[in-house]
């Protein structure tokens, strides 16, 4: 053969072989376009599928690098470089469809990232271009996107506007997966709205889609925020039945981030019913869950709901461990919103650990962000617990400032559970302020908003507060009619640490009106429960009520064994304020005694405890007592 032939053989062998390195590129990108759309479906709870038939042009091999560089990024939590990545193919992209899908990949990291206003602005030429070109599906996911943006800010109106466009254009194409999205969303807007019957009716219209689909994964989910209704409605063992019903189906199909999510909504229920321990196994068991997918948004909402336990028990140290752990996961993963929240649960721990002036630049640190961000409804929460700082502190106007603009916010965007506790926290001002008829109007409007929603809890709340008002007014018998009434409601709900409470209360009235057996009886019952719940700042409340008790009956000894009790647990959980009380009331005994130079010791130690959390008015009465004990040493001294 000669050397032309040859070269001939090796050119064809070549053209063969660069054949067939184009064919295999072509179905390894063909592939690797094929697991692409798999990552994408792995959609987050509540985020719409998104929009993929637009990317069926990403297959040249330069765009499918680019697009799994982005995506990576974005499984990574790196935003930024999804984002530049998106807006790369977006800039190469000559179809509308593609760029409605690279537009809808963009928005989406956005919201991720806590960019909302960019996402805002991504969603809207999304919509310009899809009504443009007439695409009615990339539409469809827009608005239902879009919605996602104003519900996260808290514009809940507008996001059910657009909500509710979605629902209409998927109806229109017959796009189930985006109705039963839409329906699922609309139903959770109606529930933030305080209208469960109407978030009950659209969740329920979005299971009859998920089972017409045959959508295992959406009747799971579906079926847990009809739980989450019926818990808002009061009804804790309903929402068991349907938790259960998803977390059966979740196992089945073995979805471990739906699985997770239920695990720690049935730790909500427990923990409502008063069963923190309880509570714990279940967070403990969706962490474990979300910690072997890798998930950490699951992972700081577990840790969220383990701190908010240990709070509950009493554990305050433990618990703000756990929101410091919260808050690097939401700094890692760039998300601001879950930030801004874990601030606010970080000055929760510090105002109950007595450090206000703490509690209050965590708050101001948590209002900062959630305007940054535009996040009306954690600026509505930051503002009012501002205000309950400042309540605190003895600067009721200041408080009352505060607690009208977080009000405010909330009628904007139509919170009527915010509108509710902002008329309570108003109404304990004035009853600072010895307004005592101003605070009951304040209480009765908010009663009256928690029983428009079906709130329970909050009704209990309120109804506390009109009892409060009512001994305060000297008027024990109809104090104990409104506490009675809240007892109902707590043995319905099943709320113990409700009950404790609220027999607590029915104690302290029997005190009042001269019955310190009766008192007693009630007290016991309460510690009883707390002592069974696990509760160490409720236990050492009654205690120390219990202890006042025995001072009354002239069994001082008694009494002061139960102030030191309570005094213990308090040190133990570092509740500052509850030390002082009991300081206070251990001096107060010993001054019945007539040992006065203990009483002296007893009482200017929970002087100088009240005047470092801020308490004036217990400062003052602290004072009169210190007076008086002075005054004894003085006669003594003669």
């Amino acid at each position: 053969m000669g050397f032309l032939g040859i070269l001939g053989i090796i050119g064809l062998f070549l053209g063969l072989l660069t054949g067939l390195w184009f064919i295999l590129d072509k179905i390894l990108a063909i592939r690797k376009w094929i697991q692409n759309r798999m990552i994408l479906k792995k959609k987050r709870l509540g985020e719409p599928s998104p929009y993929l038939n637009g990317l069926t042009r990403l297959l040249p091999r330069e765009k499918t690098i680019i697009l799994n560089e982005a995506l990576r990024s974005r499984e990574e939590y790196e935003h930024e470089k999804a984002i530049t990545n998106f807006k790369i193919l977006l800039s190469q992209s000559t179809d509308d469809s593609e760029r409605c899908a690279l537009l809808n990949l963009i928005g989406t990291s956005q919201i991720r990232s806590s960019a909302y206003k960019d996402a805002e602005q991504t969603f809207l030429e999304m919509i310009r271009i899809a009504e443009k070109a007439s695409i009615e599906e990339a539409l469809s996911f827009a608005y239902g996107n879009i919605g996602i943006v104003y519900d996260t800010l808290g514009e809940l109106r507008k996001a059910l506007e657009f909500y509710e466009r979605s629902l209409k254009l998927a109806e229109q194409i017959s796009n189930l997966e985006v109705q039963a999205s839409a329906l699922g969303n609309i139903g959770v807007v109606y529930r933030t709205l305080g209208e469960p019957q109407k978030a009950l009716e659209y969740h329920q219209r979005a299971l009859k889609i998920a089972e017409k689909m045959g959508n295992l994964e959406v009747q799971a989910s579906v079926l847990g925020n009809i739980g989450v209704v019926y818990k808002d409605l009061g009804e804790p063992r309903k929402a068991l039945e349907f938790y259960e019903c998803s977390l059966k189906i979740a196992e089945k199909i073995g979805n471990l981030k739906i699985q997770a999510s239920v695990l720690g909504n049935i730790g909500v229920v427990y923990r409502t019913l008063g069963e923190p321990r309880k509570a714990l196994e279940f967070y403990e068991r969706s962490l474990k869950l979300a910690e072997q997918m890798g998930n950490l948004e699951v992972q700081a909402n577990q840790l969220g709901n383990i701190g908010i336990v240990y709070n509950t028990l009493g554990e305050t140290q433990k618990a703000l461990e756990y929101y410091e752990q919260i808050l690097k996961i939401h700094e890692k993963i760039g998300d601001l919103g879950g930030k801004a929240k874990d601030l606010g649960n970080i000055g929760l721990v510090y105002r109950t650990l007595g450090e206000p002036h703490k509690a209050l630049e965590y708050y101001e640190r948590s209002l900062k962000l959630a305007e940054q961000i535009g996040n009306l409804e954690v600026q509505a929460n930051a503002l009012g617990n501002i205000g309950n700082v400042y309540d605190d502190l003895g600067e009721p106007q200041k408080a009352l400032e505060f607690h009208q603009r977080a009000l405010e916010i909330d009628k904007k965007i139509g919170n009527l559970e915010g509108q509710a506790q902002n008329l309570g926290n108003i109404g304990i001002v004035y009853q600072g302020l010895g307004e005592l008829e101003k605070a009951l109007e304040y209480y009765q409007k908010s009663l009256e908003l928690d029983e428009q929603i079906g709130r329970l809890e909050g009704q209990a709340n309120q109804l506390g507060n009109i009892g409060n008002i009512y001994h305060t007014l000297g008027e024990p018998c109809k104090a104990l009619e409104y506490y009675e009434q809240i007892l109902k409601i707590h043995e319905k709900i099943g709320d113990l640490e409700g009950k404790t409470s609220d027999l607590g209360n029915i104690g302290i009235v029997y005190r009042t009106l001269g019955e310190p057996h009766r008192a007693l009886e009630y007290l016991q019952k309460a510690l009883e429960i707390a002592e069974q719940i696990g509760n160490l700042k409720i236990q050492a409340s009654v205690l120390g009520n219990i202890g006042i008790v025995y001072r009354t009956l002239g069994e001082s000894k008694k009494a002061l064994e139960y102030h030191e009790r309570a005094l213990k647990i308090d040190e133990k959980i570092g509740n500052k304020e509850g030390q002082a009380s009991q300081l206070h009331n251990i001096g107060v005994v010993y001054k019945t005694l007539k040992q006065f130079k203990e009483a002296l010791d007893y009482l200017q130690r929970a002087r100088e405890m009240f005047a470092r959390i801020g308490a004036k008015h217990l400062v003052e009465k602290t004072d009169r007592n210190i007076a008086i004990v002075m005054q004894k040493l003085a006669e003594q001294g003669k």
